[in-house]
C-alpha cells in the first residue's frame, strides 16, 4: 500500500518515539565480541529474546559488540530475535544509524532494565539453542534459509560446518 500511496501510516516504528531503546543488554568485554561470529551473533539475540519475550514490547539496545559488526551479523540477531521474542527492531550501539550512543539509542531517557551478556549466559544461550556446536567437535542437521543470508554468508557457514553430516539449504 504504502508504495501505491507514497505514504506510510503515522504509528508504531515509523514514529521516532517508538523507534528508541527500551532495554539495554551489555555484553561483557571477558567474551572478546570483536572475535564473535555467526553463532555468538545468534546466542546473544536468543539469549535475549528469551528474557525479553515477557515484557514485550521491548526494544533492545546491545552495547559492546564489536563496530565491525557486519550486515550478515546483524541479519543473523535478527533472526534469532524473530524466532524467541516479538523483537521486531534492535540497536546496536556505535553501528546502527539511530544509536551513535547509548544516550541517543534511548533518547536520553534511562533503559526500563539492564541486563549483562556474559560467558555463563553465552554457554547457557549455545546449550539450548544447540548453537556453537563448533566449539564441541561437530555439527548434526544444519539448517539455512537463504532469505537471511547473502551469498557470502552462506559460504562463510557451510565452510565452517563442512563436519555436519546434513546441510539444508531453505531456497
Amino acid at each position: 500500500m504504502c508504495a501505491i500511496t507514497g505514504k506510510t501510516p503515522n504509528c508504531g516504528l515509523h514514529l521516532t518515539e517508538n523507534r528508541l531503546g527500551t532495554v539495554l543488554i551489555e555484553v561483557a568485554s571477558e567474551l572478546d565480541a570483536d572475535n564473535f561470529d555467526y553463532a555468538d551473533y545468534g546466542a546473544i539475540a536468543y539469549w535475549s529474546g528469551k528474557i525479553l519475550v515477557d515484557g514485550l514490547p521491548a526494544l533492545p539496545v546491545y552495547k559492546g559488540l564489536s563496530p565491525r559488526v557486519t550486515l550478515d551479523h546483524i541479519k543473523n540477531m535478527s533472526l534469532a530475535h524473530g524466532w524467541h521474542s516479538g523483537v521486531s527492531m534492535f540497536h546496536v550501539v556505535g553501528v546502527t544509524p539511530e544509536a551513535p550512543t547509548v544516550e541517543a539509542a534511548f533518547g536520553g531517557k534511562k533503559p526500563a532494565a539492564k541486563f549483562v551478556f556474559g560467558k555463563k549466559e553465552m554457554q547457557e544461550a549455545c546449550a539450548e539453542f544447540k548453537l556453537c556446536h563448533r566449539r564441541k567437535g561437530g555439527h548434526g542437521t544444519v539448517g539455512l534459509s537463504a532469505l537471511r543470508y547473502s551469498g557470502t554468508g552462506v559460504r562463510r557457514q557451510v565452510v565452517g560446518w563442512q563436519k555436519s553430516s546434513t546441510i539444508i539449504l531453505n531456497w
